[in-house]
């Protein structure tokens, strides 16, 4: 009788908290991948648990590790044997000798891109993590690329900036608002509700890993971008098994991509919506020296004014009569400070037919009188 060799077993520890979502997807996508391998035996670590398997775990090192960062395997003895053999599901330099599987940030701010773009945004923000992070500076770039052909404005700012609320209350509206993380987005969110922005009428929201937690209990509800973090997780082992099979001896670095956008009340708002209220305020911008009333800037950019009217007045939370009235005064303002025009001229330039109505609205609106205000901000 022929003795037939063993088939070898491999002892895979992987190690990961579940505190986040992302980490509890990558998990679900490790045993996934470990269940059709009757040659694994796959052990979880959790390194903010105090429990240990003791001496249930052989007390050679294991064949193999992944974990969703080097720092999570400090100890030694959570070392594979062959020190090749140890995935990373995180950034990792290129030149560590570790291998990784991480998230493609590139199309993750690409999803982003096309929702927005598909709704008729013309201005755009992007909202940073608070430190200048690898996968916050891709998303921004990729972002800034994407949406660049339809774009009329973009800012960014970092959400640990001290002028983060006052940047927020300065965007042009309506305005995309794409946040490097769900943490981030809600933080956005929360100042726009004590602000009184109204969101997603003059600021849509959009996050990032659709951390169900996060996104269904702020106000409103939070849209997401939702990595493929079940894939990610399977890559990772299915690089692991090639790895400590000897098949992949070189360092090597994949990325998993998007399984789509979870749409919540935070980007809630019709295309058309987003581009009558964006197509009448440029209008209004535009034509603030010219001779119009709001019937005729409705009329300029749409037929059906009543929809119009009320996605204009949902967008900027005024009416197009204020409206006007508001771009008005901005001419008015730069007129006083850019030039020399008598105060008398500057009213009927700007598309006031009463100069004592005028100077009152002035005062009224800005806490100074027109000669005031020619002082204080002229040159």
């Amino acid at each position: 009788m022929t003795n037939r060799p063993r088939s070898k077993t491999y002892d895979v520890l992987a190690v990961s908290s579940t505190v986040h979502k992302a980490n509890a997807d990558y998990l679900a996508g490790i045993l996934r991948y470990a269940s059709g391998r009757q040659d694994w035996r796959l052990w979880l670590f959790n390194p903010l648990a105090d429990y240990s398997y003791g001496d249930v775990l052989p007390a050679s090192r294991a064949s193999g590790v992944i974990a969703n960062g080097l720092d999570e395997v400090p100890l030694e003895s959570l070392r594979p044997r062959n020190r090749r053999a140890c995935v990373v599901i995180s950034d990792c330099a290129a030149d560590s000798g570790v291998s990784s599987v991480l998230c493609d940030n590139v199309a993750v701010a690409r999803a982003a891109a096309d929702f927005f773009l598909s709704r008729k945004f013309r201005n755009f923000a992007f909202a940073e993590a608070p430190l200048p992070e690898a996968f916050s500076v891709e998303r921004l770039d990729a972002f800034a690329a994407a949406v660049s052909p339809g774009c009329s404005t973009f800012t960014n700012l970092s959400a640990g900036s001290p002028d983060f609320a006052k940047w927020l209350r300065r965007l042009p509206r309506p305005c995309a608002l794409f946040a490097a993380n769900d943490r981030i987005a809600k933080v956005a969110a929360d100042i726009c509700r004590v602000s009184g922005i109204r969101v997603p009428q003059e600021i849509a929201i959009l996050g990032v890993d659709d951390e169900e937690m996060v996104c269904n209990f702020t106000s409103p509800t939070l849209s997401s971008v939702r990595p493929a973090f079940d894939a990610g997780g399977y890559m990772a082992a299915e690089l692991l098994d090639s790895i400590m099979r000897g098949k992949t001896r070189k360092e090597v670095h994949l990325r998993y991509g998007v399984t789509g956008i979870v749409e919540r009340d935070s980007t809630a708002i019709s295309s058309a919506e987003v581009s009558s209220s964006s197509a009448l305020e440029a209008y209004i911008r535009q034509h603030a020296r010219a001779e119009m009333t709001p019937e005729t800037a409705v009329r300029a950019v749409g037929r059906d004014g009543v929809r119009i009217r009320r996605a204009y007045r949902e967008a900027y939370g005024r009416t197009v009569c204020r409206g006007i009235q508001e771009a008005r005064l901005r001419e008015v303002q730069k007129l006083l400070v850019k030039t020399r025009v008598p105060i008398g001229d500057i009213g009927r330039m700007c598309g006031f037919g009463n100069e004592f109505y005028l100077k009152t609205l002035f005062k009224a609106r800005f806490g100074m009188t027109m000669s005031q205000w020619r002082k204080t901000h002229a040159n």
